[in-house]
């Protein structure tokens, strides 16, 4: 009796925040002053819009939220290097969402078939479940490809420094050397580079060329890098001893970065040392006994 007391307690406090949020919404602070400043006169928002809002909130404009900002998307899908739109993007969601709701359509299908059907909160669950994990996937993949670009870029920063260098060395300007470089070398860096080689040559000057890259990139040492390339250039500071220091900072960062990892997965190595490969050691030397036992 108490734990049902209990559940129902807790259920109606839930329900009554629930309504209390959909009925009293975050109001956005242009629509409040509006009220004051303007002529017009703003309707009071119905509960489907409030619900919808709400909806909009948790999936968006959330800081953590499963879809993603629009802000942050934009700057994830520039720094994935992909020429793909907003638009698009939330397209591939949905179609994503869908996908998993079919699926799950599909399988309360067979279950009803076989005479084991589920329960309608339970297929409710499932098929938000399922909607919203569709929706968090494109957007975990998104991420997940800036984090490997970013992270192939930054492992190719000290060769591409030591090129600029040796070509710096050799008497070319700044630009001719990034200009033969894009040309001779691959890679997510070098293909920022050439996007900075197409700013400049639509007039853009080549510090905010470099000040953008850094932007795109949004690691902290290529930005260092640029960012002292550029003090260089416009104090006047030689070149090529700039692009060799960096050059060598990149490759201490690098390994210092390795060691970490290194560190990490020799931990989790571990865990199927541990827990699959000594058992199996474990059981093929004691077999033969266990055999020898019952046959005597």
């Amino acid at each position: 009796m108490m734990a049902e007391l209990v559940v129902g307690t807790l259920c109606a406090v839930g329900m009554y925040l629930l309504v209390t949020v959909v009925a009293h919404p975050r109001v956005p602070l242009w629509l409040d002053i509006a009220r004051y400043v303007s002529v017009l006169e703003f309707p009071t928002p119905t509960i489907a819009k409030r619900i919808g809002y709400r909806i909009k909130h948790v999936l968006q404009e959330h800081p953590k939220s499963l879809a993603g900002s629009d802000r942050d998307v934009t700057q994830w899908l520039l720094q994935s290097g992909k020429s793909e739109l907003l638009t698009t993007f939330r397209r591939e969601q949905l179609n994503n969402a869908a996908c998993a709701e079919l699926l799950v359509a599909g399988w309360l299908c067979l279950r009803a078939l076989g005479h084991k059907p589920v329960t309608m909160p339970t297929g409710f669950v499932l098929s938000v479940g399922a909607g919203l994990a569709g929706i968090w996937f494109a957007k975990w993949r998104l991420v997940r490809a800036v984090s490997h670009r970013r992270i192939a870029a930054e492992a190719s920063l000290p060769t591409v420094l030591e090129l600029l260098a040796f070509s710096v060395s050799a008497g070319e300007p700044m630009l001719g050397s990034v200009h033969r470089v894009a040309q001779t070398c691959s890679g997510p860096l070098v293909e920022e580079l050439r996007i900075a080689l197409a700013d400049i040559s639509m007039g853009v000057s080549l510090v905010d060329a470099f000040a953008a890259l850094g932007n795109r990139m949004n690691s902290p040492h290529i930005t260092r890098s640029l960012k002292a390339i550029v003090i260089a250039i416009e104090r006047g500071t030689p070149l090529a001893e700039i692009l060799r220091a960096q050059a060598s900072d990149a490759r201490a960062a690098r390994l210092r970065e390795l060691l970490v990892m290194a560190g990490k997965k020799e931990t989790a190595m571990m865990f199927p040392v541990v827990f699959f490969i000594l058992p199996m050691i474990v059981a093929v030397a004691l077999y033969p006994g266990f055999i020898a036992l019952q046959g005597m």
